[in-house]
């Protein structure tokens, strides 16, 4: 996290910078708080924006901002403001105020540094800006296996079965895959009734999946880190 402003009237807040996220969400509150002037543009398309176990948000409305960025410069210390202007899609009820692409960030030569905890903008004479890191509370449950020896041909879609766990609480959980240079596993919301996982072959032969082979494993669902994203006119969901 870092505190960042939308104007030179405003108030600098504390925004989110997300390593999964694959837009920036602005939420409506904050933009208007921060008395900015810029217009407010409508898309062809509409996104639908879940809040993970809780509501649904639709948006059509996006703006481009200039975030204001308070750092030092390495060479000499000096206290400097970087403005990078983003475009950022408006959401009602957002908790962390705004949500920010770290790849985004990457593309524009902003390297995060979470050991130092610092931003270093390399196109601004290396610009300096503190972050805060905040460590997800999310933590190992169960490990998962493959319950039969299966072959998945080349190029398809496919759910593998797995051993059920018994004893889990009745809850949804957040399954997270394994390295692996020859299948395509989806990170995705699941709830503890899980008996099959959802891979690709991404290979032009077969693969063989052994009995008891290890896929990923579960992890506790922070909700409200969590949001998920359809954009309707080209049907492709994103998970952020």
């Amino acid at each position: 996290m870092t505190k960042t402003q939308l104007s030179d009237e405003a108030t600098s807040e504390l925004i989110c910078l997300d390593t999964e996220c694959l837009i920036i969400l602005l939420d409506c509150t904050f933009f208007k708080s921060q008395h900015t002037k810029v217009k407010i543009h409508t898309m062809t398309m509409l996104i639908s924006i879940w809040e993970i176990g809780f509501n649904k948000h639709m948006t059509s409305k996006y703006v481009i901002v200039p975030i204001h960025l308070a750092g030092t410069v390495r060479s000499n210390q000096q206290e400097v403001e970087v403005i990078i202007t983003w475009e950022t899609h408006l959401v009602d009820g957002l908790k962390t105020k705004m949500l920010v692409e770290m790849n985004i960030m990457r593309s524009e030569q902003i390297n995060i540094i979470i050991l130092k905890k610092q931003i270093i903008i390399d196109i601004c004479q290396n610009t300096v800006i503190s972050i805060e890191i905040h460590l997800q509370s999310s933590f190992i449950k169960h490990i998962i296996h493959v319950k039969f020896n299966i072959v998945i041909s080349s190029h398809i879609k496919q759910s593998i079965s797995v051993h059920h766990i018994r004893h889990l609480p009745e809850q949804d959980f957040l399954f997270k895959s394994e390295d692996s240079s020859n299948l395509v596993l989806y990170a995705y919301m699941i709830d503890f009734s899980l008996s099959v996982i959802i891979t690709q072959n991404k290979l032009n032969q077969s693969i063989s999946i052994r009995h008891n082979q290890r896929l990923g494993h579960l992890t506790e669902l922070n909700y409200e880190e969590c949001y998920y994203v359809v954009i309707n006119k080209s049907t492709q969901n994103l998970m952020i």
